[in-house]
């Protein structure tokens, strides 16, 4: 009777201890295999026992939450590193992209100019070509006006930048709406 008695006992106390400690089925089959007649005499070495036994598994719980935390610190710090670099990388390809589009827009300037150049020697060939009692030239400035020489008159006007708003004004000065330049054509007429 008396070892009924014991028994019962010992499970009343690991039932309390399961309310007040125990959290997971693992911890409830090692505090029952490990409660036996040979390692708890007594209800109350029985009780100790499984307090001690619920403290070690908290505290091996504890060393893994520790683990997997700095496991996620490290793996963050690495995300984070990756970021960066990635972030400086695509940073330099927009700088190199910045770049080449600055010297794209350097060389249609220098085509453009070329070309312009181009434009006003043939001006002068035609105007070379022309009986004398007729005169043809281009004047070109940077800006949005262009005037022509004294005794020419503007026949015709061109803009940079595409823009193609222009207008003569006082029959000697072309005035673009827009564009980073102007060129004026102009006639003269001897009399």
């Amino acid at each position: 009777m008396s070892k009924i008695i014991y028994i019962l006992e010992k499970y009343i106390l690991i039932i309390l201890s399961l309310f007040i400690f125990i959290k997971s089925d693992n911890e409830i089959y090692r505090l029952k295999s490990s409660l036996t007649e040979e390692n708890c005499q007594t209800p109350f070495e029985c009780y100790l026992k499984a307090v001690e036994i619920l403290k070690s598994d908290r505290a091996e719980m504890r060393r893994q939450m520790d683990f997997l935390n700095d496991q996620y610190l490290k793996n963050m710090q690495e995300f984070e590193k990756r970021l960066i670099e990635t972030t400086a990388k695509y940073e330099d390809m927009l700088n190199q992209s910045k770049i080449n589009c600055n010297e794209q827009i350097k060389n249609l300037n220098q085509n453009f100019q070329n070309f312009q150049t181009l434009v006003d020697q043939r001006i002068n060939q035609v105007n070379n070509s022309i009986p004398h009692h007729l005169g043809l030239t281009g004047t070109h400035s940077p800006g949005l006006f262009s005037s022509c020489p004294v005794g020419y008159t503007a026949i015709s006007c061109s803009c940079g930048s595409g823009c193609g708003s222009w207008e003569i004004q006082n029959e000697k000065t072309c005035h673009c709406g827009c564009g980073e330049w102007t060129s004026a054509f102009c006639l003269k007429l001897d009399n």
